[in-house]
């Protein structure tokens, strides 16, 4: 097991009791003082519990054959925004170039930035759809990363265990947003930078629909394209980023980027724990 492995299983925290797991073999994590199991299957550490809510949803549609629809409309939207790689870098930059830190990566998926990331950074990735983090583990065989099947709502880190944190795409969608972000703040080390990057959570009003003034049509569009229930999401979605940037930090900045159809928000742990 290479030495990352090694400091972060020496750091799992149980998402159940919140105390610190033990027994870390090659094929499970216990915890003492409750008794639940992670079982490691394939290099990727299953820490998620049963999924509720939205967290749910997401789950089903990254997982299942409606993503790869998905896939196509997100892709053709990065090369609108200047192209995938530029698109990522203008959210990249915003990262401390921390030499031999250890990067959290929440919805990581199948690694679409960590090609981007230094190679002297380490990186740890957390996600809620299996099938995207072994498609993450085969496209980067060589580099040394430790993957958690895990929702971003409960990561299962003890407090200060990484250097930095970042969530790109799929934020909108989690079960609770602010929760997912206090997570970051606490596994982020003193001072530590967080940067979490969407699409406006509104960006289906853009839609030729409701620029004919016929949303019904954007409606009609996204549930044949992305199913009944990950559309609804889209369509119901309240978040309002620079409320939760007020509220969560100190003080952060909330930018524009994707030619103004999307946010990065930026912030630094205001404290290590808690």
């Amino acid at each position: 097991m290479p030495p990352l492995a090694t400091t972060i299983l020496d750091r799992l925290k149980c998402i159940h009791c919140g105390g610190r797991m033990a027994g870390v073999t090659a094929a499970q994590a216990t915890c003492p003082l409750c008794g639940a199991v992670y079982p490691i299957r394939n290099g990727v550490v299953e820490a998620r519990g049963e999924l509720g809510g939205r967290n749910r949803i997401a789950a089903d549609f990254y997982n299942g054959p409606q993503f790869e629809k998905f896939r196509f409309w997100e892709l053709a939207f990065l090369w609108y925004a200047g192209g995938p790689r530029r698109a990522r870098l203008e959210i990249l930059r915003h990262l401390p170039a921390i030499e031999g830190g250890c990067l959290l990566e929440v919805g990581i998926g199948s690694g679409d930035n960590v090609g981007l990331v230094s190679e002297s950074m380490q990186v740890v990735g957390l996600d809620i759809a299996p099938r995207r983090l072994q498609q993450c583990r085969a496209r980067y065989p060589d580099r040394e990363m430790v993957l958690f099947l895990a929702e971003g709502e409960r990561v299962p880190l003890e407090d200060d265990s990484v250097d930095a944190a970042l969530c790109v795409g799929g934020f909108n969608f989690f079960s609770d947003p602010a929760a997912a972000i206090r997570e970051m703040i606490r596994v982020v080390r003193p001072a530590g930078r967080i940067v979490v990057a969407d699409e406006l959570p509104d960006l289906y009003r853009y839609g030729w629909g409701h620029r004919l003034r016929i949303p019904a049509l954007d409606r009609r569009l996204m549930r044949h394209w992305f199913g009944e229930a990950f559309a609804s999401m889209i369509l119901e979605n309240d978040l309002d980023i620079t409320r939760l940037a007020t509220e969560l930090f100190r003080d952060a900045e909330v930018y524009r980027i994707w030619r103004g159809y999307g946010y990065c928000l930026v912030g630094d742990s205001p404290q290590g724990s808690g």
